[in-house]
């Protein structure tokens, strides 16, 4: 069955709630650096449309922003061109509710997890040279993942029966899947600039950002999260883009003597409230939040 072409192809999901995904809209603002802080500005909504809009992701090089937007009823993946300002959906499958899509490092492929009408939940990937998709897992559901390289990506794997949420890191070409910690927010990322994946552990009362080291296999804790808060993105490789309520936060690691918080923007502004998630290039941040 055919069902993708990237021809035209320039992170929690359980299938019982697959209908009922809250009302969001992705919106993008230019973000820049001040010798203090950062200043938010030029709002726009790049998704405007009823219903879940969500999980954006930029192209590697920036050109365009993924997003799982909502359309008939299920999730069709859909692509914002920062030069066009228009959002062109990618695919059409009644069958099928796309999540999480992500271009891979080396540009060639897309990959996203798929939510079926029966619930079917598994992790794809398609490629231009080959437009059916490739199953990466089926075995585990993955609910959010971040690649580190064309081979090797960081996950959390949704707990079962006997098993909590579970950090994992899967290696395709050898099927090697090491399971590095337990009980992980949904915010996993390469950090720039470094060997390192980040992830939240929200094991205690605090929750932590902590570093991973695939080559020394060391762990690293960086800062606690805003309380109960899950989504970050970083800017660079030293700082943290947080949001709680209608509030943006950063947190600069390199700051020794005020490691703390520090307010960007209130989104209140702009009548936006209930920040979750977050994506960041060069001085563009996209923004989730509560939608019609």
């Amino acid at each position: 069955m055919k069902i993708y072409s990237l021809l035209i192809l320039a992170y929690f999901i359980l299938s019982s709630q697959a209908l009922a995904q809250p009302a969001t809209e992705v919106y993008l603002f230019d973000l820049t650096e001040l010798q203090e802080g950062y200043q938010l500005s030029n709002p726009k909504n790049i998704s405007d449309n009823e219903g879940y809009d969500n999980q954006p992701s930029f192209l590697v090089d920036g050109s365009g922003i993924f997003l799982s937007s909502a359309r008939n009823g299920q999730t069709d993946i859909a692509l914002y061109s920062l030069e066009s300002g228009e959002l062109a959906y990618l695919n059409n499958t009644p069958e099928l509710s796309e999540y999480s899509p992500v271009q891979t490092p080396d540009r060639f492929s897309v990959s996203f997890i798929i939510l079926s009408e029966e619930g079917t939940q598994q992790f794809w990937k398609t490629t231009h040279s080959q437009p059916e998709p490739v199953i990466l897992e089926s075995e585990v559901i993955i609910g959010y993942y971040a690649w580190y390289t064309n081979d090797i990506y960081f996950c959390f794997v949704l707990a079962d029966a006997d098993t909590p949420s579970t950090f994992q890191q899967h290696t395709i070409s050898t099927g090697e899947k090491k399971v590095l910690g337990d009980n992980p927010g949904r915010s996993l990322h390469k950090i720039p600039g470094k060997d390192a994946v980040s992830f939240i552990n929200k094991n205690n009362e605090d929750w932590l950002i902590k570093a991973y080291y695939p080559e020394s296999k060391t762990f690293e804790t960086l800062a606690n999260t805003l309380p109960e808060v899950e989504d970050m993105v970083w800017l660079n490789s030293t700082t943290i883009v947080m949001g709680k309520g209608s509030e943006l936060y950063y947190y600069d690691l390199t700051k020794e003597t005020e490691k703390k918080w520090q307010l960007i923007s209130d989104l209140s502004e702009y009548q936006l409230d209930d920040i979750t998630r977050l994506a960041y290039h060069d001085g563009k941040l996209a923004v989730v939040v509560s939608g019609k």
